[in-house]
């Protein structure tokens, strides 16, 4: 094997290696640094899996779920939870967020 081979070789192996930790900080490290800040603010949520993150518990359908307004002839002007019906499930699930959890 020639030294043009090995330095190839070399080149190839130390790029594998900075494109494999590259993504191990993108996909684990700095997602966890982002909940770590919120859950210290008090701001907690459904455990996302990896890569997929919450997708699976976005697109799950919840039948039980009436938008506000429907049916006792209100107008609502709130479609937040019309088109984001998981934001409103995880509310009920992990409570309301105001300022008031913030910590100094």
């Amino acid at each position: 094997m020639g030294i043009v081979m090995r330095t190839y070789l070399s080149v190839l192996v130390v790029a594998a290696a900075t494109l494999i930790l590259y993504l191990y900080n993108v996909l684990c490290l700095r997602p966890e640094k982002l909940r770590r800040a919120l859950r210290r603010q008090g701001i907690t949520g459904p455990q996302p899996s990896f890569l997929l993150g919450n997708i699976r518990d976005m697109k799950r359908p919840e039948k039980e779920e009436i938008p506000r307004g429907e049916g006792n002839g209100e107008t609502v002007h709130d479609f937040s939870s019309t088109f984001f019906p998981f934001f409103d499930r995880w509310r009920k699930i992990y409570g309301n967020y105001n300022s008031t959890h913030l910590k100094p």
